[in-house]
């Protein structure tokens, strides 16, 4: 396995929604830090053709055009940046994932879906199909880009599929205070008469198992890593640990493989995605 890098290359997948200016400010930040460079895309629908085949004859027949021209008003600030626009008839997915691999993409930037063309659920169908199968890490944002982040939780499971997530969070961001968050469990629970005598041995056990492997994640760098192991499901013990400690990104891995495994860790990570307010960054396995 390779050794995690900044990432050079940026794409920033947008639905020009005023939500979506939340995920355009935080990758232009993310794009100075690294001196990367930035394309932004963004995806005219079957169904916006045929909203604008219909109306007054003054109407101009062009949505792409359209686009075009709201991405420059809205992000003025984006040729400065050397940054590029993508605007293109077709599938959002498709058109995002052409671009990043076009351009060699290492991250892809997008927020929370707020219209049908990227989905009408909270996260929308084309977020959801970045984390599972996409060709490089997706960061879902949900907040403002008030600072760089700051208060970082890495969610493991002490497996492979999370060791890269957390190998890119430490190189991408060397300043920020880390934590690990591992949540474990076993069968038979309610069968065990002293459950708070098991359960202090099992979190002490899972705790050092915890630090090992950190220690073969990201080596010395593993010392200055906290670690919080709880017993129970990751989302919902995950979504109130990152609101107590006011987290600004939480980092998860997604499994890239095939069959059963991938349809398991990947609905933990949509899962994760859905239950957080704060920013996510999902890794998947190479």
């Amino acid at each position: 396995m390779s050794k995690p890098s900044v990432p050079r290359q940026i794409t920033l997948a947008t639905d020009l929604s005023a939500r979506s200016d939340r995920a355009y400010d935080r990758a232009m930040a993310l794009a100075r830090d690294w001196q990367a460079q930035i394309q932004i895309v963004h995806a005219v629908e079957a169904f916006q053709y045929a909203y604008w085949s219909q109306g007054p004859s003054w109407r101009r027949y062009d949505p792409v055009a359209v686009a075009q021209r709201k991405l420059a008003r809205e992000y003025p600030d984006w040729p400065a940046a050397g940054a590029s626009l993508i605007v293109k008839n077709g599938d959002a997915y498709d058109l995002v994932t052409s671009a990043a691999l076009d351009s060699g993409s290492e991250l892809l930037v997008t927020g929370i879906a707020h219209d049908e063309t990227y989905g009408a659920d909270k996260l929308g169908r084309m977020v959801v199909e970045l984390v599972k199968n996409g060709p490089a890490p997706v960061l879902v944002v949900k907040g403002r880009a008030h600072r760089p982040y700051q208060r970082i939780v890495l969610a493991s499971d002490l497996s492979e599929v999370s060791r890269r997530a957390i190998g890119l969070a430490v190189a991408a961001f060397p300043e920020a205070q880390f934590t690990l968050f591992h949540a474990f469990d076993f069968p038979y629970k309610n069968q065990i008469d002293d459950m708070a005598s098991v359960e202090r041995e099992l979190r002490a056990r899972e705790m050092d198992r915890a630090r090992e492997w950190l220690r073969e994640s990201i080596g010395s760098k593993a010392d200055s890593v906290g670690i919080v192991a709880e017993l129970g499901k990751i989302a919902s013990n995950l979504a109130k640990y990152v609101a107590d400690k006011e987290a600004d990104l939480v980092v998860v891995g997604s499994s890239g493989r095939s069959g059963l495994a991938a349809v398991l860790v990947g609905s933990v990570a949509i899962e994760i995605l859905e239950q957080l307010d704060c920013d996510v960054l999902a890794v998947r396995q190479q």
